[in-house]
């Protein structure tokens, strides 16, 4: 499955800390992230709900 994410997510991805967010924000930003290093294809977009910014 390809990770669909905005512009700024790239930025966000080189500063996130997994701290400062509510619980649900930090479990979705991890799966994320962990995906990411697994080698899933990224689709930069700017018209796409944010999955990263969601907690679903």
């Amino acid at each position: 499955m390809t990770i669909k994410i905005r512009p700024h997510h790239l930025l966000c991805l080189l500063t996130y800390a997994g701290e400062g967010y509510n619980d649900a924000f930090i479990d979705n930003f991890n799966k994320i992230v962990h995906r990411l290093k697994l080698g899933e294809d990224v689709l930069t977009c700017f018209w796409a709900r944010r999955h990263m910014c969601t907690a679903s």
